[in-house]
């Protein structure tokens, strides 16, 4: 399909800063959690957890001191891992220190669901950046827009069970 002349795609529309600021960090730092289990294993991804990316510093929880050290000794393999899933160079650096692991595949309620209707329940973690992302998106004024980023942002959550 070919391109309209002066249209941009979507996502690049929503890693622009001009949209609203701090939304192409979030979205960043989502594709980040996203991309983790491909990137370090099952087995270390229920050990760990990524917590916040805070410019190029990426902030991972792990369960034991002992998993601290040794991913320490895989930092750079696991950053270029990173960083080839998400397709730049969003992170240089990692931190691990000892914190919560949810287990993998636990969730919590999805924010705003209502009740019944829902599809799909977000972890704790999702859901903060769910609501990062809503108030980050307060400043764009095209209303239609902000409810195609908001729809597109909570589309983009796999599929529970």
């Amino acid at each position: 399909m070919r391109r309209q002349k002066g249209l941009i795609s979507i996502g690049a529309l929503l890693g622009s800063s001009s949209i609203a600021p701090g939304i192409a960090q979030k979205l960043c730092e989502y594709r980040l959690k996203k991309s983790w289990t491909g990137c370090v294993g099952t087995k270390l991804a229920q050990k760990t957890m990524p917590q916040r990316l805070i410019g190029r510093v990426l902030h991972v929880n792990v369960s034991a001191h002992a998993w601290a050290t040794e991913l320490g000794f895989h930092k750079k393999e696991i950053i270029d891992r990173l960083n080839k899933a998400t397709g730049g160079n969003s992170v240089d650096e990692i931190v691990f220190r000892v914190g919560a692991v949810r287990e993998l595949g636990a969730k919590a309620p999805r924010p705003g669901s209502g009740g019944s209707g829902v599809r799909h329940q977000l972890s704790s973690d999702e859901q903060a950046l769910c609501r990062e992302i809503e108030a980050l998106s307060k400043g764009i004024k095209d209303e239609a827009l902000r409810r195609l980023i908001l729809r597109t942002v909570e589309k983009s959550f796999p599929e529970g069970p």
